[in-house]
C-alpha cells in the first residue's frame, strides 16, 4: 500500500457506513500493518504531515496511527505496545519526526489530532526512557516567542493526554527529570502573559499531571511555583481556565492534603467568590474541593479513632472554613 492516493481510499472506507465496504478496507489495513509495520507506519505520518492533503484525510491518517498503539483491552494493548517496541530504529525516528513536525502544522484538525498520537506513543515511549527530545522539542514549542499560538496550544495538548494516557499504576517509574520537564512546559504555558487559549490547554495539562509530583511537592520552591500558577490561573477572565484551576485544586487536596495550609487561605478567598458568584462550571469544581478536603479530613478522623498513635497530618480546615461555607454551598 505504498500509493499515497491507495492509503487515502482504503482510510476513507474504513469510515464508511457499508460493512461490507468497511469490513474490506479494514482488512486490507490489517494486512499492511502485519506484514509491513514499520514503513506502514512512516506512510501513515507521511499522509498526517502532508500540508496538501485534506483535513479530513489528515485526520483520518493521525486517528489509524493512535490505533496502532492504543486499545482498551489489557492483553491487546501490551502486544501493541510490544510490536512498537520491536520496531525498527530508523522507522521509529521517522513516526516520531513527522509527528512532531504535524503537531506544528498551520491545520488545526492535524495539529490536534496529532497531538492525540503523540500522546499515545510517547506514554510508551516516556516510561520506556526513549524518545529523547520530546519533552524538550514541547518545551521549546511552547516557550518560544516565535511559536505559532497553535504550535503552543497543541504542545500542551500534547503534554495532557500524555499525562493522562500514562499508567498511574507506573507513576513511580517517571524519574523526577522527567517530571520536571513536564511541570517547566506546563507552567511555562498557564503564565499570566500568555493568551487564554494557551492557558486553557497548559492549565488542562496541569490538571492530568498532578499524579506524577509526589516529589515536586516535597520541595517549597517547587510546591509554590505550582500552586501559585493554579490560584493565578483561578482568576484568569476566561471561565474555561479558572474551570480547570479548581480542578487541580481538587487534585492537590486529594494526593497532597499534607501540604495545603500554606496556601488554604488563598484557595479560601477564591473559591468562595467562584461559589458565590461565578459561572455555574466554575462553581462546581470549587465545591468538589472542599468535598474532598471534608472527606480527607473524616479519614483521618477514622484513622486516628482506629489508631490514636498513627502518624499523620490533621489541619482541621473545615472546622474553620465551615461557617463560611455551609450557607453558600
Amino acid at each position: 500500500m505504498c500509493s499515497s492516493d491507495l492509503l487515502n481510499s482504503v482510510l476513507q472506507s474504513a469510515q464508511n457506513p457499508d460493512r461490507t465496504i468497511r469490513n474490506e478496507a479494514e482488512q486490507l489495513l490489517e494486512e499492511a500493518l502485519a506484514g509491513q509495520y514499520g514503513p506502514f507506519l512512516v506512510a501513515l505520518v507521511g499522509e498526517l504531515v502532508n500540508e496538501e492533503n485534506p483535513p479530513s484525510n489528515r485526520q483520518l491518517a493521525g486517528l489509524y496511527l493512535k490505533n496502532v498503539i492504543h486499545a482498551e483491552d489489557e492483553a491487546i494493548l501490551e502486544q501493541k505496545e510490544a510490536r512498537w517496541a520491536a520496531c525498527d530504529s530508523a522507522s521509529k525516528d521517522q513516526v516520531r519526526h513527522g509527528l512532531l513536525q504535524s503537531l506544528i502544522s498551520p491545520c488545526k484538525d492535524a495539529s490536534h489530532t496529532s497531538a492525540q498520537v503523540i500522546a499515545a506513543f510517547g506514554a510508551v515511549d516516556v516510561q520506556a526512557k526513549e524518545w529523547k527530545d520530546l519533552l524538550p522539542t514541547l518545551l521549546q514549542f511552547v516557550s518560544s516567542e516565535e511559536a505559532p499560538e497553535m504550535a503552543k496550544v497543541s504542545s500542551l495538548e500534547a503534554l495532557g493526554y500524555l499525562c493522562d494516557a500514562m499508567d498511574p499504576d507506573l507513576v513511580d517509574g517517571v524519574d523526577k527529570e522527567t517530571v520536571d520537564l513536564i511541570l517547566n512546559c506546563i507552567v511555562s504555558g498557564m503564565a499570566t502573559t500568555c493568551t487564554n487559549d494557551t492557558r486553557a490547554a497548559a492549565v488542562t495539562a496541569m490538571a492530568n499531571s498532578l499524579k506524577f509530583c509526589t516529589k515536586n511537592f516535597e520541595v517549597q520552591a517547587e510546591r509554590d511555583a505550582i500552586m501559585q500558577s493554579v490560584c493565578d490561573a483561578a482568576q484568569c477572565p476566561d471561565a474555561r481556565v479558572r474551570m480547570k484551576a479548581f480542578q487541580c485544586m481538587d487534585e492537590v487536596a486529594e494526593n497532597f492534603y499534607e501540604y495545603l495550609p500554606p496556601y488554604v487561605e488563598a484557595m479560601f478567598s477564591l473559591s468562595i467568590a467562584a461559589m458565590s458568584n461565578d459561572d455555574e462550571e466554575v462553581g462546581k469544581p470549587a465545591v468538589e474541593f472542599w468535598s474532598t478536603v471534608c472527606a480527607q479530613e473524616q479519614d483521618i478522623i477514622e484513622l486516628l479513632s482506629e489508631d490514636p498513635q498513627a502518624v499523620v497530618s490533621q489541619h482541621n480546615i473545615i472546622p474553620q472554613a465551615v461557617g463560611t461555607l455551609m450557607p453558600i454551598v
